[in-house]
């Protein structure tokens, strides 16, 4: 909990107060700083083409220098605050993972960036927090009703984040994820450049421990919780996107009324992509999370019955 006294911050955002930065110092702040580990370089995705730093980590091509690419990729369109508001997390030493959507742009899920997720080592979340709010980026409390641009209502997931308003009108945002929320450490991730902004570099969790973090997260909500729908989304995008390989998701309909692909051709595209995923490093990954991804990669429809949570039945 944040002890400091805070001021408000006038946002026309109802039901959500704000938090008045404050200029503190990195020692003034709970734990230490933890620097960006030098790890592999994986480039940014394009909408045409797989993943070249990540087939590189899968032993499907050899590339002698990762870092170099002849071509220039496409960039994630967002607001240009979230470039200065990572710019400003980077150069506080500050260890930030990607999530969500920009993990479903790089491999080849088209979003525009509205809402951006990043994940920070716990001991960093209040520093990363106070960075933003140096940077005039005001904190927003737990609204009680709905924001704009998000559907759901906040949950667990909601509540251990903090939150950013970026552009002054709560339609733009940072939600700042502790990393023990998401369920893997940052050796299981990899240094990417970012979707938006390919001169600054930042981390991505390899696809088994994402796909295993979706699924986490899907499982602790119950069936028909309005958080489900963002998870689904991401799940069932990444499967698409990644594992099986289809197109950019806003010709995805087109291609196909242009060249309908038979049950068999999506069969035989669900087999290989299957085996692809087995061939990721698990790790110490449960082996139910990897059941689990088969099955829903086998029937998407699966995805949306997945949870651990079972409310009590009524017996009078």
């Amino acid at each position: 909990m944040e002890t400091e006294e805070t001021g408000g911050i006038a946002v026309p955002l109802p039901a959500s107060p704000v938090i008045e930065a404050m200029r503190t110092s990195p020692s003034e702040i709970e734990g230490p700083l933890t620097p960006l580990p030098a790890l592999t370089i994986i480039e940014p995705n394009s909408f045409s083409q797989p993943s070249l730093g990540l087939l590189e980590e899968l032993g499907q091509i050899e590339k002698p220098d990762a870092q170099l690419v002849d071509e220039p990729y496409g960039q994630q369109f967002q607001n240009p605050v979230m470039r200065e508001a990572l710019k400003a997390l980077i150069d506080n030493s500050i260890s930030v993972v990607e999530y969500g959507n920009q993990v479903l742009f790089r491999y080849g899920y088209g979003e525009v960036l509205i809402l951006v997720e990043w994940v920070v080592p716990d001991e960093q979340l209040l520093f990363a927090s106070q960075v933003l709010l140096e940077n005039n980026y005001a904190r927003l409390l737990i609204p009680v009703q709905k924001w704009p641009g998000y559907s759901a209502y906040p949950g667990p997931w909601e509540t251990q984040s903090l939150m950013h308003d970026l552009d002054g009108q709560g339609w733009t945002r940072a939600h700042l994820l502790p990393l023990s929320l998401v369920g893997f450490t940052l050796d299981e991730t990899v240094e990417v450049p970012s979707t938006f902004a390919h001169e600054l570099h930042l981390l991505t969790p390899k696809p088994s421990h994402y796909i295993s973090s979706l699924i986490r997260h899907l499982l602790q909500l119950s069936i028909g919780d309005s958080n489900r729908a963002r998870v689904e989304k991401n799940l069932g995008g990444f499967i698409s996107a990644y594992v099986l390989k289809n197109g950019p998701a806003n010709t995805i309909i087109c291609t196909y009324l242009k060249d309908p692909e038979s049950d068999e051709d999506y069969q035989k595209r669900v087999e290989e992509g299957v085996r692809f995923m087995k061939t990721w490093d698990w790790g110490k990954i449960e082996k139910r999370y990897l059941a689990i991804a088969e099955r829903a990669v086998r029937d998407c429809r699966y995805i949306d019955t997945l949870t651990d949570v079972h409310e009590e039945q009524d017996t009078h």
